[in-house]
């Protein structure tokens, strides 16, 4: 899976693989995806990886803005959903798909 950088009208700007333990976003130099813009916070936010799913934490006490609509702390992370980050948007990419699973040969 992926994390995907977003313009605000949807154009993609990077693709970030997520591996464990997560990703924090922010402002600050020390952040794994440092970004610059109006509404960005130093420690932003962090994605986690919990209990096979990925997770956006709101760091610093603010709220997460996911869809227009505001959330409190946490949600877990679909690849219909786009969180707002100042001027940009993070989503993440579906994942790849499972292969079929092999048929037994008759006996």
């Amino acid at each position: 899976m992926q994390c995907l950088l977003l313009e605000r009208d949807g154009t993609e700007l990077a693709a970030i693989p997520l591996a464990a333990p997560g990703l924090e976003i922010g402002s600050a130099p020390g952040n794994g995806l440092r970004l610059r813009g109006h509404g960005i916070r130093p420690y932003h936010l962090v994605l986690r990886l919990r209990q096979r799913r990925w997770w956006a934490v709101a760091r610093g006490g603010g709220p997460l803005r996911v869809d227009g609509a505001g959330e409190r702390h946490a949600v877990a992370l679909e690849p219909d959903r786009r969180i707002v980050l100042g001027p940009y948007r993070l989503g993440v990419s579906a994942p790849p798909a499972m292969p079929e699973a092999r048929r037994r040969p008759p006996a």
